[in-house]
């Protein structure tokens, strides 16, 4: 379920896995436009669902496709992402004892 106040990185974790599910029940294929969104929607908590209403202006009713509702989304939580705050985290960011070095790539990716 998608929560308010989800990160971009755990969006990009989450859509990953909706992707996945998506393929897995051939969402595309299956189902029309509206099928497509509402049943993305079904995912969203309802504080997430009013955020989407009231700030992005997407509804159930929404004319958009599934991509352009997940661009939209993508594209917000994007914005609410401080940039300097990840150049500073990137910066800072050093490997800590006993730390794989596996482990300390992918952390260094998802910053």
């Amino acid at each position: 379920m998608i929560e308010d106040g989800i990160t971009f990185k755990e969006w990009k974790q989450w859509l990953a896995t909706w992707k996945n599910y998506a393929k897995v029940t051939e969402l595309e294929k299956q189902c029309d436009r509206g099928k497509q969104v509402a049943t993305f929607l079904s995912y969203c908590k309802r504080e997430f669902l009013s955020k989407l209403h009231h700030i992005l202006g997407i509804t159930e009713s929404t004319p958009k496709t599934l991509d352009e509702v997940i661009n939209d989304i993508q594209g917000y939580l994007r914005s609410q992402q401080n940039i300097m705050v990840d150049r500073w985290k990137l910066l800072r960011r050093t490997q800590a004892p006993g730390e794989s070095f596996d482990d300390y790539l992918v952390d260094l990716k998802d910053i």
